[in-house]
């Protein structure tokens, strides 16, 4: 299990490095980076407006992610809790798509999303660790 301190972007001036959003019809995967925190936000069209889930994720969390890409593994799970919240992650690669989910927030990834997600988290894992 990981606890974190902060779920949300910290509300401070640190510019977000990366900020990407695959979004489908009804729902989103977003990457966000600054240069200490990475944060991957859910989202669902709910009648006129979007809700959201926002995990912040480790760099080696990443470096999970990044194999199950590569095709080293076929899954990652991951279990957050913030406070009072807990969220099960759940990433699965089939042979052309990349299904993420949180909790009860899910967003399927095409071939080509799954490849930028790839090269943006390698780069992300590199900025998180710059001295």
């Amino acid at each position: 299990m990981i606890s974190e301190t902060r779920q949300t972007p910290a509300q401070n001036n640190e510019p977000l490095l990366v900020d990407k959003a695959f979004f489908g019809k009804d729902n989103c995967l977003s990457l966000q980076v600054k240069k200490d925190a990475c944060f991957m936000k859910w989202g669902r069209k709910n009648s006129a407006s979007w809700e959201w889930k926002t995990v912040k994720f480790s760099d080696v969390e990443l470096g999970e992610l990044l194999a199950l890409i590569d095709g080293s593994v076929s899954e990652a799970k991951f279990f957050h809790s913030f406070g009072e919240e807990k969220t099960q992650l759940w990433f699965k690669k089939a042979d052309n798509s990349l299904v993420c989910k949180a909790g009860d927030f899910t967003k399927g990834l095409s071939l080509g999303e799954m490849r930028v997600l790839g090269v943006l988290l390698g780069h992300s894992v590199w900025m998180m660790n710059l001295a």
